[in-house]
């Protein structure tokens, strides 16, 4: 019985995780640090976070059909997911990314990072629940995202992140 209310907590943890990674606003910075990319287009710069905290029923508290909020995960490195940890290992993850837009490895269905915002997020995060289950499947969203990647990185004998519970949980 322990191990199973074990195995329930690290599932809401890594799905928090997640999901504070999916809710943080980036904010724009001035045209002037805009850059070409392949196209021609220009690209606007964005003000990644070095750090959040995951925590989707509350910073999503309209997702109705969470479970109760038992951990968090706090100290995500955010920055770091983004510029660096992700660059050059899409094959490691669930969903389709760049080396351009590592965004979209955690932020499905994102066009661009200046589109991801809180009022945006919640809503792609709850679409996104919606193809696992619903809300209530929040921790196999979460895994799904994260553990599987880190742990096809750590079978592939790269260097991953966390892939126990209180890896990401324990903080």
């Amino acid at each position: 019985m322990k191990h199973n209310t074990s195995w329930k907590t690290c599932t809401v943890v890594i799905s928090t995780c997640l999901t504070a990674l999916l809710s943080l606003p980036l904010l724009a910075i001035s045209a002037d640090n805009t850059a070409n990319d392949t196209a021609g287009a220009k690209t606007e710069a964005v003000t990644i976070p070095e750090t959040v905290d995951i925590n989707l029923q509350q910073q999503c508290p309209g997702l109705k059909g969470l479970h109760k909020d038992k951990k968090q995960v706090k100290g995500f490195t955010h920055r770091k997911h983004a510029t660096e940890y992700l660059k050059g290992r899409e094959k490691f993850s669930k969903y389709p990314y760049t080396d351009q837009l590592t965004c979209t490895a955690c932020h499905p269905g994102a066009a661009s990072a200046k589109a991801i915002n809180k009022e945006k997020m919640c809503e792609s995060i709850g679409a996104e629940l919606e193809t696992v289950g619903g809300p209530a499947k929040m921790a196999k969203f979460y895994h799904n995202t994260c553990k599987s990647c880190h742990s096809a990185m750590k079978k592939a004998g790269e260097k991953s992140g966390p892939t126990s519970c209180k890896g990401c949980h324990g903080k």
